[in-house]
């Protein structure tokens, strides 16, 4: 997280998924500088962003949403595709879901991936921040990505970041300090 968070500054990138683990990273990329566009299929949580106001319960994250929001670093959307045509980052951070039968349900992920394979332009960067298992970024959304005639390593950049934290501890994970008071 650190590097990718460092490395940022006046850059354009569009977060997809602007819930418990997207708000937070969008908020910490544009308090480093970044004009971040957070993009949510969610028009409430969109509103709330767009009013400097943080909707969700992450300890830190109100005073990074306001901050980010002030400086003007920080708006919300629910048109990806416009957000990613402006976007030189894009880091997809949806979730990729259990089926009842117990298997991956990448529909959200694959949905991105069609909207990112239409609108991305050359030499963007791509990350997936997902639940995904190892290979199925290669697998199942690379050809998705690839589909509008880009090819990765060529014109794009793509790359996995496994999600592995735990709500009420995102920003602490980013930045690598505790944001929470604790008693002794």
């Amino acid at each position: 997280g650190h590097t990718v968070v460092s490395a940022v500054t006046d850059a354009h990138v569009a977060v997809v998924g602007a819930g418990k683990m997207g708000l937070p990273l969008a908020a910490q990329f544009s308090v480093r500088g970044a004009t971040v566009i957070a993009c949510d299929v969610n028009p409430t949580l969109v509103g709330a962003i767009n009013e400097g106001r943080c909707p969700l319960d992450e300890p830190g994250l109100a005073d990074l949403v306001r901050q980010g929001w002030v400086a003007g670093r920080l708006r919300a959307t629910t048109d990806t595709r416009a957000a990613v045509r402006q976007s030189q980052i894009i880091v997809v951070i949806v979730p990729a879901l259990l089926s009842p039968e117990l298997d991956v349900d990448a529909s959200a992920l694959m949905s991105v991936s069609r909207i990112l394979a239409a609108e991305m332009r050359k030499s963007t960067l791509v990350s997936f921040e997902t639940t995904m298992p190892v290979g199925g970024t290669r697998r199942l959304l690379l050809p998705v990505l690839e589909g509008a005639g880009l090819r990765a390593g060529r014109d794009f950049d793509l790359v996995f970041s496994p999600e592995r934290v735990k709500s009420q501890f995102v920003l602490e994970h980013l930045i690598g300090k505790s944001t929470t008071r604790r008693s002794a």
